[in-house]
């Protein structure tokens, strides 16, 4: 029976309710759970990735079950929430773009005469120019940075080609 807003009959069902239940309950983290988030359709490529590798990576580091339509509706269904949040960072951070003045946790992937390359979110990485790297001059990167090193690092810019500038040394000025 359909009853409206206005009908008396309204507020005394919408009062027994209130009674029954004051407030909305939590739901349990071990409650099964899916989630939606729409994703550019020009970006489906990088979630799938090469023969699904990124995907099935998702899929098997969060224990959720992933899908998306040609039109970039995702789904992340999983038998927890934790794994659906879980999946749902990673999808996240597969499309978050570096933001300028924001520091960074990120590991060191290359090293050349120039300067040092570090990833600072999945697959992107940005430069931290020799004259970057700490508050007096260095001669010599991997006199400061060795590969793999996990370093924190400022973005101070991204030029139109999408390149990352790095600066550990404006945050040791900071410090």
């Amino acid at each position: 029976v359909a009853v409206h807003p206005e009908d008396e009959r309204y507020k005394d069902l919408v009062g027994k309710m209130k009674e029954a239940l004051p407030a909305p309950r939590e739901m349990s983290k071990y409650a099964p759970s899916i989630l939606q988030k729409k994703i550019p359709s020009d970006k489906i490529k990088d979630l799938i990735g090469p023969g699904g590798k990124v995907i099935r990576g998702i899929q098997e580091n969060s224990g959720a079950t992933l899908n998306v339509d040609d039109q970039g509706n995702l789904t992340i269904a999983a038998v927890h929430r934790g794994n659906a949040l879980m999946a749902m960072k990673m999808v996240n951070e597969l499309f978050a773009e570096a933001e300028v003045g924001k520091v960074y946790k990120g590991k060191v992937k290359g090293i050349a005469t120039f300067g040092a390359f570090v990833e600072i979110l999945p697959g992107k990485e940005g430069l931290v120019h020799i004259s970057e790297l700490a508050p007096s001059k260095v001669d010599r990167v991997e006199d400061v940075l060795s590969m793999g090193d996990e370093v924190e690092v400022k973005c101070i810019g991204v030029d139109p080609q999408g390149k990352i500038k790095l600066s550990r040394k404006q945050l040791l000025l900071q410090g």
